[in-house]
């Protein structure tokens, strides 16, 4: 039997590496990579069902495959690397940390030593919130990524099962 899919999730019950345990993994879309209708093939995460439910980690790691790269200081992917130069998330000290954005509290790479809570929106420099905006113009605005290859990764199953696939 066909099954089609554009995008696919693996929920497991828990992850371990080296024996950290953690939430999510998939590969991102990067334009120093394997990107457009090509990337089809590694459309794919593993989340726990518990991260992927409790903290929204399914709706990051598929952000991951459709481009969305983390904040700024959270990751080493540059903006040339990046599939788009503006494809990051934004975090603001004390505030809150947009999907895709990773808080670091204490040490010499704090980009939240005030906390920063994780909210349900990816980085966006028209919306704000509580009066702050979301993004950075032409710097962090995950939500243009977004809607830029939406449509691509949305027809990644024609792409893939043209001929057909057991």
């Amino acid at each position: 039997r066909n099954a089609r899919a554009d995008t696919v999730t693996y929920l497991t019950s828990q992850m371990i590496n080296s024996g950290q345990m953690f939430c999510g993994v998939t590969t991102a879309m990067r334009r120093t990579g394997t990107f457009g209708y090509a990337y089809a093939p590694n459309a794919y995460n593993v989340v726990t069902w518990q991260c992927g439910i409790q903290n929204n980690d399914l709706s990051h790691e598929t952000g991951h495959n459709l481009g969305l790269q983390h904040n700024p200081g959270f990751t080493t992917t540059t903006p040339t690397a990046a599939l788009y130069p503006y494809a990051f998330g934004h975090a603001v000290d004390g505030q809150f940390r947009d999907d895709m954005s990773g808080e670091v509290t204490t040490g010499s790479g704090a980009n939240c030593p005030n906390g920063c809570p994780r909210q349900l929106f990816f980085s966006n420099p028209s919306l704000t919130f509580f009066g702050t905006p979301t993004g950075i113009v032409d710097q962090r605005d995950n939500a243009q990524t977004y809607r830029r290859m939406y449509r691509c990764v949305n027809t990644f199953a024609e792409v893939l099962f043209r001929n057909g696939f057991e």
